[in-house]
């Protein structure tokens, strides 16, 4: 889920200019922003929040808060004024990409990573022993794994889910990525992470579905406006079609009563009974496809705030307000080869000045990062990870190797398919990723998949 940092400008006259002044004095008078937002800080936190930063609290203005403030325009965080590789015309030639051995010994190290061992055999706690927190109150093993969360950023649970729930799912992914893949190839859209039958890789994005990286897929199942996807028949996915509906996805997956306790602690609906004190906002779908490019290091989502001068910063000091859970459907899901996603640890609280150096990382010849910093978790089927939306990660590159990238079968045999979910605080919104404008195209719009 990659978002580029780009700057619009605005091109539409003197009407707008006042349009874009009257959105940022209202941000600065809802929230008393000062020209210095440094010294309030705090008392946005209250009105975000609750009182003194608590994440437990609820303020009735909440809602209205941020209302208001997701119609302003939504700019990327600037993470990077460094001087880019683009701006050199030769920079691609001297660029040397690692060798497929070189990759797979780096992605080895990392998930032996030692924030990630204790993790091997328990639930992601990564400082306290497993016999140690086993012998804690169910309660207590929650708030240990929702404190990993804010410490660390990221979280690893070893085997909630039922597996058997998963299988049925991983099925009728396969089922989806086909019809997906049908329909991009009747839109004339080259789908495939390399060159096929002569057309170069194209990304996409469409109501449901969105390509940003070469041989990477991202599907929506259900959104938090109520969009589902269209113009599809049940050809073998009732239970994604129903995914909100079904009593076992409901139970197991959606509020799983070994890592759903950990997302109501982070988002503050611990010790409440109130259902909508922490909601789904969508779940989807990751295809990663064979020879798939790495992402660069990117953080989820836009700024909640992007007209302040100090966004990063600010929003580095806040507590959990988004969390994104990765299932894979199946034990080769999360293999070294097929691309596991890669962390930077403790990220979610990082200055814009460290974040500035990612940025410019991700410029390098291998987009490699901070390698002494960044875990690769190698998940098994009933693992789950939690993490913070705003740490620092990437996708990975599908290292497996396919006989004739022509023949889709042996591309959808090779890919790697994660189910994710994203819950956040009840104002929370997140439109990114997908196209919801009002005259947006559906992905079925060909209507291939009802024949």
């Amino acid at each position: 889920m990659v978002k580029k940092n780009k700057k619009k400008r605005n091109s539409r006259g003197d009407a707008s200019m006042e349009d874009e002044n009257d959105k940022k004095d209202l941000l600065l008078g809802t929230v008393s922003i000062a020209d210095d937002i440094t010294s309030s800080s705090s008392s946005l936190m209250d009105s975000i929040f609750g009182s003194s930063g608590n994440k437990n609290s609820k303020p009735s203005t909440e809602r209205d808060l941020f209302a208001k403030v997701s119609s302003l325009p939504k700019s990327r965080i600037k993470m990077s004024t460094a001087p880019s590789s683009h701006d050199d015309p030769d920079s691609k030639k001297r660029r040397i990409r690692p060798s497929r051995n070189d990759i797979l010994q780096q992605r080895r190290r990392q998930s032996q990573h030692p924030l990630l061992a204790s993790s091997m055999d328990f639930p992601g706690v990564f400082e306290r022993e497993h016999d140690i927190l086993e012998e804690l109150p169910w309660e207590e093993q929650v708030t240990e794994m929702a404190q990993s969360v804010l410490q660390h950023g990221l979280c690893i649970i070893r085997n909630p889910v039922d597996t058997g729930i998963l299988q049925a799912i991983a099925s009728q992914a396969r089922v989806l990525q086909s019809q997906i893949c049908r329909e991009l190839d009747a839109k004339g859209i080259s789908w495939k992470a390399t060159k096929s039958n002569g057309f170069e890789p194209q990304t996409f994005r469409f109501q449901e579905a969105a390509s940003r990286c070469k041989g990477r897929m991202d599907m929506a199942i259900g959104t938090d406006n109520g969009k589902t996807p269209s113009n599809r028949g049940e050809n073998g996915t009732k239970m994604l079609d129903t995914f909100y509906q079904n009593a076992d996805i409901q139970q197991h997956i959606l509020q799983n009563p070994k890592f759903y306790p950990v997302i109501r602690n982070l988002l503050g609906g611990a010790g409440s009974d109130d259902p909508e004190a922490v909601k789904l906002v969508y779940a989807g779908l990751i295809f990663n496809l064979p020879n798939s490019e790495d992402q660069p290091w990117h953080q989820d989502g836009v700024p909640l705030f992007p007209e302040a001068r100090n966004t990063a910063d600010m929003q580095a000091s806040f507590p959990p307000y988004a969390l994104n859970v990765f299932i894979p459907l199946e034990t080769q899901d999360g293999s070294i080869e097929r691309g596991p996603t890669e962390f930077l640890p403790g990220s979610h609280q990082w200055s814009a000045e460290q974040l500035d150096q990612v940025n410019s990382s991700s410029e390098n010849a291998d987009n490699s990062g901070d390698s002494q910093k960044a875990v690769s978790p190698i998940l098994k089927q009933g693992d789950v990870l939690i993490y913070d939306y705003r740490v620092c990660h990437r996708g990975t590159s599908n290292l497996m190797s396919v006989k004739d990238d022509n023949k889709d079968v042996d591309t959808m045999q090779a890919s790697r398919r994660i189910l994710y979910l994203m819950y956040a605080r009840p104002w929370f919104t997140d439109h990114i990723n997908f196209d919801y404008t009002k005259n947006a195209e559906s992905i079925w719009s060909t209507g291939l998949s009802n024949k």
